[in-house]
């Protein structure tokens, strides 16, 4: 296919890229972890190394965590998503906690939506995405209406987390796919229950009616794993009361109002810490 813009631009190009909304300063923090020292170590060899802390789940490797026997094109979930195409194909999408934008990619080039906006609290992850995206468009020789569908993805450093609710009654319906895709436990150990509430709030403002919530959401094991990795978490941990158990009843209740949900399909695979339902949630 000839390229029909003669230059490669994703739409992350031609907008403000200097866009933000309540961006921590450092998403991925560093800090050092000593090992104990011996009488025979060299004096240098006791030197902490520094080593990054992910605390709000932003790994910079996370697809090569998730699909340790698989490459990315091949994550057991993007069939779940192809066998549910008729719900992206021509539809506005957006993608929370987005990491490197590869899910999100692959989802735009197997569905075809009319539009996709990824989102990470990272830039570090949303620059990678950026890459990949220009990356992938390179190589889209074959299909027009793929070249298109991954033109159309654009990739935001953005924190879906409200600093002030009182901004969710501006809040407009513009998207007809929402997807929240194991990221609700970060929500949860650095911003708490209220937190965790407001955003399934906002996605409802932001769907259009009939849209689509798809929510894949760790369980609180996971959590117990992860309750030490700051001061600050560790503190946020233990005044948690919402759990995750307690979200589709939340989702479909009054405070919220879905109407209705049906769980998306995802195949058997090796990876038993990433075996989660997703779940899909109409307005």
């Amino acid at each position: 296919m000839d390229n029909p813009d003669n230059t490669v631009k994703p739409e992350h190009q031609e907008k403000d890229q200097s866009l933000r909304e309540n961006v921590p300063h450092n998403a991925a923090q560093t800090a050092t972890k000593k090992r104990p020292r011996s009488e025979n170590d060299c004096p240098t060899e006791g030197a902490a190394k520094p080593r990054k802390i992910f605390k709000y789940g932003n790994y910079d490797r996370y697809y090569g965590y998730r699909n340790i026997n698989e490459t990315p094109k091949e994550d057991v979930r993007l069939q779940a998503f192809i066998a549910q195409k008729e719900m992206i194909t021509g539809k506005q999408l957006l993608d929370i906690g987005c990491n490197n934008g590869s899910l999100t990619l692959l989802i735009a080039k197997h569905c075809h939506p009319a539009r996709a906006v990824g989102i990470d609290i990272d830039g570090d992850l949303i620059g990678s995405a950026r890459r990949h995206q220009t990356n992938m468009l390179k190589l889209c020789t074959e299909n027009p209406d793929t070249f298109k569908a991954l033109k159309h993805v654009e990739f935001r450093t953005v924190n879906y987390v409200y600093q002030d609710e009182s901004l969710l009654a501006s809040e407009k319906a513009q998207f007809d796919v929402i997807l929240c895709l194991s990221v609700t436990k970060w929500i949860h150990l650095n911003f708490g229950d209220s937190a965790v509430k407001l955003t399934f709030k906002r996605v409802y403002r932001q769907l259009n009616e009939g849209g689509v919530f798809i929510l894949e959401a760790q369980p609180w094991s996971s959590y117990k794993k992860k309750k030490k990795l700051t001061t600050a978490i560790f503190e946020q941990f233990k005044r948690i009361t919402f759990r995750p158990d307690e979200f589709n009843r939340y989702l479909l209740g009054d405070e919220i109002g879905f109407r209705e949900m049906f769980e998306l399909k995802v195949a058997d695979h090796t990876m038993k810490g990433f075996r989660r339902p997703i779940y899909a949630f109409r307005k």
